[in-house]
């Protein structure tokens, strides 16, 4: 059983949308789904390389919440200032809740 004392980040959940420009061309943004919901952050690991002469950082790390069926690894997740790509998604238990394998890539200078 999840115990709501244990989220305690907020996150954001978004999803791609795609709409035309009125000259007909296909504009891919994305929209807000889920705002400032409660969730728990496991971070899992951190790597570090050179690449094209900057140094590339990329955190791995699960985000536990809530269930909501209508997340999918074409979601992606807010927190923290970054951008956190979602490379997985569990539903625990019946429904309980959903746990989010995410990743998040820094270039830096």
């Amino acid at each position: 059983m999840m115990k709501s004392a244990t989220l305690n980040r907020l996150i954001t959940v978004q999803q791609k949308t795609t709409s035309s420009s009125p000259s007909g061309e296909t504009i891919e943004t994305w929209a807000d789904t889920l705002v400032d919901e409660p969730a728990e952050f496991k971070p899992l690991r951190g790597t570090e390389r050179f690449a094209l002469r900057q140094t590339v950082g990329t955190s791995i790390g699960t985000f536990v919440l809530r269930f909501h069926p209508e997340i999918s690894v074409l979601s992606r997740v807010l927190y923290n200032n970054q951008t956190w790509d979602v490379l997985d998604v569990r539903e625990m238990g019946r429904g309980e809740s959903t746990e989010l394998d995410v990743a998040a890539r820094s270039d830096l200078s």
